[in-house]
């Protein structure tokens, strides 16, 4: 029996979220998740192999991420980004529109950490710009925007990467993969950065 579209919605939203910054990393292990609503994108990442430590705050649904590598704050974001170590973590997902401080978020990130943040809007251009313009100014190298489809329509979502560039995936660890997905794949992966001509021409 086909799934409820809210169910697809969230799976494929989960899965792109995590899978994209994690598969193009060359050797995540420290993740951060900013998104209280959504504690499935805990659930990805904790597929992947080589993560040793997922920070996440708190949230409703703890109990049935019984994962040692889970580490719970309470605070505010703000809070936990003066209290974790400069140059920590390898992947930061902020998923619930959360206002963030971009440099606390720079500094958090080693050197190769990646950043990936859901936007509002996949057709306020002048919002995306601003925001690929603020990771820019704030000393990420490689800044990005990628497309995946919603309930809705399309959703966005800005990835960055510390130093470097946003490189390919890691297409064997993708094709050899240990869990199933409902959507991601290393096509999905690719499509997601394929900007249509409007998006292209102000955000490439």
């Amino acid at each position: 029996m086909t799934q409820p579209l809210p169910d697809q919605d969230d799976l494929i939203y989960r899965e792109m979220m995590t899978h994209i910054p994690l598969f193009t990393h060359r050797n995540p292990e420290t993740v951060a998740i900013m998104d209280e609503n959504n504690p499935g994108l805990a659930e990805e990442a904790l597929k992947h192999k080589t993560v040793r430590t997922i920070w996440q705050r708190k949230t409703s649904a703890d109990e049935r991420l019984n994962d040692s590598r889970i580490q719970v704050f309470n605070n505010d974001p703000d809070d936990f980004f003066s209290q974790i170590k400069k140059e920590s973590l390898d992947i930061l997902i902020i998923g619930d529109l959360w206002k963030k401080n971009v440099a606390d978020c720079l500094n958090a990130l080693h050197a190769d950490g990646f950043y990936i943040q859901l936007c509002e809007s996949s057709h306020d251009l002048a919002a995306l710009k601003n925001h690929q313009q603020i990771l820019r100014s704030a000393g990420f190298s490689d800044v990005l925007p990628l497309n995946f489809p919603g309930a809705a329509g399309w959703r966005t979502a800005m990835m960055a990467v510390k130093e470097g560039t946003i490189r390919h995936p890691r297409e064997k660890d993708i094709f050899n993969k240990s869990f199933s997905t409902h959507y991601y794949n290393l096509d999905m992966h690719r499509a997601a950065f394929a900007l249509p001509e409007f998006m292209r021409t102000e955000l490439a």
